[in-house]
């Protein structure tokens, strides 16, 4: 049986394929990892929370957070995704 969270995060997994993420691994903390075609947008997605957000230099220094939504909200995530490609 999926729980709730497991469906959220293949929800918001299938929202960022389509938004033109793909696949980038892991992150330290073992969360699934995807990163925008031809830009330096990154996305992790957890059981509670999807961060956004862009590299702009090496290390944690370089992270540039645009967003930290509720992995349920999916239509905030589309909203943002949606405003980042305009």
């Amino acid at each position: 049986m999926v729980t709730i969270a497991e469906q959220a995060m293949a929800d918001v997994k299938q929202i960022l394929l389509e938004a033109g993420f793909v696949d980038d691994g892991e992150s330290i903390a073992g969360r699934k990892r995807y990163v925008k075609r031809g830009t330096n947008i990154k996305a992790t997605v957890g059981k509670r929370t999807t961060a956004i957000y862009r590299i702009e230099g090496p290390g944690l220094n370089g992270v540039r957070s645009l967003a930290s939504l509720s992995t349920r909200d999916l239509g905030g995530l589309r909203a943002l995704l949606q405003s980042l490609s305009a």
